[in-house]
């Protein structure tokens, strides 16, 4: 933790498991200051009781990358069907493009009667366009 804070950066590391059901006195209150030579687990414990603490912790319990389970389960995908890391650029392309126009391509019918072409969003063709030009570049990934 001197380490982190040598550096700069303000870590948050649980100390304990909290209970599930604080009395409201402990949920609302600012702890009590600090002794004048506190150990690293007393400031640790101090900097979670706080208003900005609990509020930076409880940033942990958002879902930060639902992408995957919806490539997963709404697009079926789970394993590379080649190999080769050229091949399975490829794919995962083929998979992000697939993802783009099935959630944010906004594929809407062509205007007109009795016309059964599509149309994307200016976006999703600058979109795949980007895809289709060889992204991820060579060396995106390290083996």
């Amino acid at each position: 933790m001197d380490a982190c804070e040598a550096a700069g950066i303000e870590p948050l590391i649980a100390v304990k498991r909290d209970e599930h059901h604080p009395h409201v006195s402990e949920r609302f209150d600012e702890p009590p200051e600090l002794p004048a030579n506190p150990t690293p687990v007393q400031r640790m414990t101090r900097r979670l009781k706080t208003g900005a603490g609990r509020a930076a912790y409880a940033l942990r319990k958002s879902t930060v990358e639902p992408v995957f389970g919806i490539i997963k389960s709404v697009l079926g995908f789970s394993q590379f069907l080649t190999r080769g890391l050229d091949n399975v650029q490829g794919e995962w392309t083929l998979v992000c493009l697939a993802l783009e126009s099935k959630t944010h391509g906004r594929i809407a019918p062509a205007v007109g009667k009795n016309q059964t072409n599509v149309r994307f969003s200016s976006e999703s063709v600058s979109f795949m366009q980007q895809m289709a030009c060889g992204w991820p570049p060579r060396g995106y990934f390290q083996e």
